[in-house]
C-alpha cells in the first residue's frame, strides 16, 4: 500500500479550503497541503504564487512556505504585493498589538523594547541619514571622513551657516564659505578672521590685519 490520501473540504459561501494530508514513505510530494482560493469551487493549481493560489505548503523536509510551492528556508513566505505598503510578516504580542513587520521590499519596522537599541556600528549605509529633526544624543566622540570629500567640500554643517567645517580645515561661524582658517560673520556686521601665518598668527577684520599674535 503506497499511502494514504485524505482530503478535506470546508464550504461556505465564495470561499472554498482545501487540505490534502498523505500518509506514506514512498510519496515524493510535500505530506501536507493547505489551499485557500477565493473562487466558489477553490483552486486545484499546484503552483501558487504571491498574487494568486495562495497557500501554504509543508514539505517533508520540515520547510514551510506561504504561497509558494518551492520554499528556499526554513520558512519562506511571499507577500501579496511588491509595493512598501505591502508586507509579507507580521508579528503581534498575546494582546494583538503589532511590534514589527517585515514589508515587500524587505524593510523591518520593529518596536525595540525599553533601555535596548540597535548596533548602527554593523551597519553600511548605501545612503543619507535622515533624522527626521531628531537630535544625536549621548555621542561620546565622532570622526567624520569620507572618500570624494577634499578642499572646500563641507565635512560637517549646522543650520546652515550657523557653523560649517571644510575639508581643508577651514571654520565658519555664520559663514558657510569661510575663506580664513577660522571666520565669524554676521549679517550687516564686521566679520573677524584668524589667519595663522609662519611664525606667527594674523587677526583680521572684514580680511584687513589689525594684530599679530607671536607665541
Amino acid at each position: 500500500m503506497p499511502g494514504l490520501e485524505v482530503i478535506i473540504r470546508f464550504h461556505r459561501p465564495m470561499v472554498h479550503l482545501l487540505g490534502q494530508i498523505r500518509l506514506g514513505t514512498t510519496l515524493k510530494t510535500p505530506w501536507l497541503t493547505a489551499r485557500y482560493s477565493r473562487t466558489a469551487t477553490g483552486s486545484t493549481n499546484p503552483a501558487m504564487s504571491g498574487t494568486s493560489d495562495r497557500g501554504m505548503l509543508v514539505t517533508g523536509a520540515g520547510r514551510v512556505g506561504i504561497s509558494t510551492g518551492v520554499p528556499g528556508a526554513a520558512l519562506d513566505v511571499v507577500a501579496d504585493g511588491s509595493a512598501a505598503t505591502d508586507f509579507a510578516q507580521i508579528w503581534r504580542n498575546a494582546s494583538g498589538v503589532e511590534v514589527a513587520s517585515m514589508s515587500a521590499t524587505g524593510v523591518l519596522y520593529a518596536t525595540l523594547p525599553p533601555g535596548t537599541g540597535d548596533n548602527l556600528g554593523n551597519h553600511t549605509a548605501t545612503q543619507a541619514l535622515n533624522m527626521n529633526s531628531n537630535a544625536l544624543d549621548n555621542v561620546s566622540s565622532m570622526t567624520i571622513t569620507g572618500a570624494g570629500v577634499t578642499g572646500t567640500d563641507p565635512l560637517f554643517g549646522v543650520a546652515g551657516s550657523t557653523m560649517v567645517i571644510l575639508a581643508d580645515g577651514k571654520v565658519g561661524i555664520g559663514t558657510n564659505a569661510p575663506g580664513y582658517k577660522f571666520e565669524v560673520k554676521d549679517a550687516g556686521l564686521a566679520g573677524f578672521q584668524v589667519d595663522p601665518q609662519a611664525g606667527y598668527v594674523s587677526l583680521r577684520i572684514n580680511g584687513v590685519e589689525v594684530a599679530k599674535v607671536w607665541p
